[in-house]
This record gives structure tokens, sequence and C-alpha cells, in this order.
């Protein structure tokens, strides 16, 4: 799968309210030891990524 386009994720009703921590969840399951790129952007954003192997 390759990268076509950014979309941005919203929670519901609270687009315009400040300071809101949300959560997202992933499971990659790939059995190969090639390269693996995770790309995130935002304005003024802090991002905490944790990577179990």
């Amino acid at each position: 799968m390759h990268f076509h386009q950014a979309r941005p994720i919203w929670l519901a009703g609270r687009e315009q309210e400040m300071n809101v921590t949300v959560g997202f969840r992933a499971v990659v399951e790939e059995e190969t030891s090639e390269r693996k790129f995770l790309r995130l952007t935002a304005s003024m954003s802090i991002y905490r990524v944790y990577v179990r192997f």
C-alpha cells in the first residue's frame, strides 16, 4: 500500500475544542525484515508512539 493523500481525523462534535487527548491503535502483522516508516503531520500537537516487536 502506498501513501496517496492525508486525511484529517476529528472527533465528531469536538472540532473546536482545545487540548483534546485521543488514542488510536493499529495492529500491523508482517513477517519481513524490511524497513518500515510511520509518517505523522500536525500543527502544534504532541504525539506518543509505542512500537512493539
